[in-house]
């Protein structure tokens, strides 16, 4: 399963505005598209519906779905972009936090 990972999303069978959308959101392998939810593609510019349906469904021909949990011994790169994914996203809670507290003053 962890080589399935490492593949170019281009293996996918998607149209090419899918291929040239996933590439503007920097995804390049599988295992980077599979840790991503539905929400954060649909944030991605000219990601819509239709080619989240198509990756869905590529996805799901190879037993895999969106916002997959990856195993650590996968691979230090996948480790480490998990983690600084992580990191931005409680930064980015804690900012509108902040920023919340400092609107209700």
């Amino acid at each position: 399963m962890r080589e399935i990972f490492r593949e170019s999303v281009r293996g996918l069978q998607l149209p090419v505005r899918g291929y040239h959308t996933l590439d503007n959101a920097g995804i390049k392998t599988i295992g980077q598209l599979v840790v991503k939810t539905e929400a954060e593609l649909l944030r991605e510019p000219n990601f819509g519906r239709k080619t989240l349906n198509d990756v869905k469904s590529e996805l799901k021909k190879r037993g895999l779905y969106l916002g997959m949990v990856i195993d650590n011994d996968v691979d230090m790169d996948f480790a480490t972009e998990l983690w600084i994914k992580f990191s931005q996203a409680i930064d980015d809670m804690i900012k509108k936090a902040v920023k919340q507290a400092i609107n209700e003053r």
